[in-house]
């Protein structure tokens, strides 16, 4: 599914404010167990399934925490869960859904809705990568990485 000019726009107004505009701390208000991931991974089912015991964010990103693509403002008291997985699992998951320009908007690029799809591709690929850096910098008390294989 080929987003319209206008959703690519929207899109990469979302990009713009993910990347320059980070999540307030009241954002994590409502959160005891921050459940995230770049994408494709079944984060939806752990979001789910972890709900049922702690306070989670939203499966569905209604709260826009579910593909965060850094922890700024992250309240220390809030632990992490990171869902990984090899990257051509993600990528085609994404795009078997039609979701790869709308996540690299969500991971934080600006005119990945407008990459054809080799291009986009390749910029997911460094997204997740500079994910998954941003995040390693928490204290290994505050976050837990998990691989979909182990789920």
């Amino acid at each position: 599914m080929d987003p319209t000019p206008l959703r690519r726009a929207r899109l990469c107004l979302r990009g713009l404010r993910r990347r320059y505009l980070p999540k307030s701390e009241a954002a994590f208000s409502q959160v005891d167990v921050l459940v995230f991931s770049p994408g494709g991974v079944g984060t939806t089912l752990l979001i789910q399934e972890l709900g049922r015991y702690v306070r989670v964010n939203r499966p569905h990103d209604r709260d826009g925490l579910k593909h965060l693509p850094t922890p700024r403002n992250l309240p220390a008291r809030v632990k992490v869960v990171f869902v990984t997985g090899a990257f051509d699992s993600v990528c085609q998951s994404l795009e078997r859904r039609g979701f790869l320009p709308g996540q690299l908007a969500k991971l934080g690029s600006p005119l990945g809705p407008l990459l054809p799809k080799a291009r986009a591709r390749a910029a997911l690929r460094a997204l997740v990568k500079r994910q998954k850096q941003a995040w390693s910098r928490l204290p290994p008390s505050q976050i837990l990485f998990v691989d979909y294989d182990e789920l």
